[in-house]
């Protein structure tokens, strides 16, 4: 049971390495599946994805481990807190349809955000299902896993947009030295080329003075990258 819930945990990863990439390059209107599938989409972006996320994740975890060794008290056992996960459904159901409508008409990427955590607290209904409490025991650590598992992948749409949004803002990008990298494009420190990323064998590349994309095929001669900064 735990090598298949391992397997699953390595997959989920994978995927929330593409839903960075794809929130990435939504954002910058490229369409990324034209140049790459799937798994080497999710590899590009695998590290940056899991970063806030993993971080987040092993912080509450700690913190319910922590919480479960105080004494009872502060609402724990109480009839507010009873009458709470009696009614839940009904909770769940508004914050279902809060999530829906913030990531409707709310704008990104904050909306992603809002949203993934509201539908991860709405879900926790289901976290006393018997597959999940034999995988995680604790109920502390179980919510917790189970509350990210929801959420991660809004997190990292999100963190794909916001990366996208720096750059489209001109807050902190990339840009290409046109002369060492002896591209047949005009540029100039007013109106630079930025680099946008690597698809398979295609160099995505953006000029500010047009606002147009550049696809070009991976020369032989490398890139001249500048430092991250605003242009």
């Amino acid at each position: 049971m735990y090598g298949r819930a391992l397997a699953f945990a390595a997959s989920y990863c994978v995927g929330l390495g593409a839903c960075y990439q794809l929130g990435y390059w939504d954002t910058l209107e490229v369409q990324v599946l034209q140049f790459v599938g799937l798994p080497d989409l999710a590899k590009l972006a695998l590290p940056a994805a899991l970063i806030g996320t993993g971080v987040g994740l092993i912080a509450s975890i700690i913190g319910a481990i922590l919480g479960s060794s105080l004494q009872p008290g502060g609402g724990g056992d109480t009839a507010i807190r009873r009458t709470f996960w009696r009614n839940y459904r009904y909770f769940a159901a508004g914050l279902l349809a809060a999530g829906v409508l913030v990531g409707a008409f709310a704008p990104e990427p904050n909306n992603w955000r809002v949203a993934g955590v509201l539908i991860g607290f709405a879900c926790l209904w289901f976290v006393d299902c018997r597959v999940l409490a034999r995988i995680i025991p604790h109920r502390g650590i179980r919510s917790v896993a189970w509350l990210f598992f929801v959420t991660a992948p809004f997190l990292t749409v999100s963190q794909g947009k916001q990366a996208a949004l720096q750059i489209v803002e001109g807050r902190r990008a990339e840009t290409i030295d046109v002369g060492r990298s002896k591209l047949p494009i005009t540029s100039n420190p007013q109106s630079p080329v930025l680099y946008l990323g690597l698809l398979g064998d295609t160099y995505v590349l953006r000029e500010v003075s047009t606002g147009q994309t550049i696809y070009m095929k991976r020369p032989e001669t490398p890139l001249f990258v500048k430092a991250r900064a605003k242009y």
